[in-house]
């Protein structure tokens, strides 16, 4: 396997709908919260670890699904 096989690969799962369909509401809340208490420091370790985790469920369930 080349670099550029891992590369397209990569490219390929990102481009996938199951890996945005985690991701997407999870950035979208963690925006929300942010947004809403702008001085919150406790926040960003609710939100920075749910938003990577969602998106490893993304690429799991896409990886899993091929």
């Amino acid at each position: 396997m080349t670099i550029f096989d891992f590369i397209f690969e990569l490219a390929d799962v990102f481009c996938s709908w199951r890996v945005y369909l985690c991701v997407i509401p999870a950035v979208l809340l963690a925006w929300l919260l942010h947004d809403h208490w702008p001085e919150a420091r406790w926040l960003y370790f609710l939100t920075v670890p749910s938003v990577l985790g969602a998106l490893v469920l993304g690429l799991r369930w896409e990886y899993r699904s091929s």
